[in-house]
């Protein structure tokens, strides 16, 4: 009872943290055109959950039970680069600084999304995984 309790808790501070992340990329005086830079927006703010359902179902799923779960960190923070680099956009700038910007924000994107993989593999490894043991226990390993 107290684990249940105690992921209820933590699936609310979810919700209030980041409902208002994914409510904050709408442009009431838009109009209604969605634009790249929304899209971008958008999976930013969402990211972190998404890489969190991605270590969820690679250690429930029974189908998935072959997976280490060592590789989940990295797969999150390599999905996380390739998404964010397709979605990246920008306007073209011929001058020295503009050239070294673009040349950085791939290496930035690359980081954070490294950074980003980390931080959810810590907050699911201490704070979600212990409760879920409770709830739904983890696919048996071979």
């Amino acid at each position: 009872m107290k684990f249940r309790a105690l992921m209820g808790i933590f699936f609310c501070m979810l919700l209030v943290v980041l409902a208002p992340l994914a409510l904050a990329q709408v442009d009431s005086t838009a109009t209604h055109r969605v634009t790249p830079g929304q899209v971008t927006g958008w999976f930013d703010s969402i990211a972190g959950v998404l890489m969190l359902l991605v270590g969820f179902a690679v250690t429930r799923w029974p189908a998935l039970k072959q997976v280490p779960n060592d590789v989940i960190p990295w797969v999150n923070a390599i999905g996380y680069i390739i998404t964010k680099l397709v979605l990246m956009v920008g306007p073209a700038n011929a001058s020295v600084f503009g050239s070294i910007g673009h040349a950085l924000s791939p290496f930035g994107t690359a980081l954070y999304g490294t950074f980003l993989s980390a931080f959810v593999s810590v907050l699911y490894d201490k704070f979600a995984k212990p409760g879920l043991d409770h709830i739904l226990p983890a696919a048996p390993t071979p």
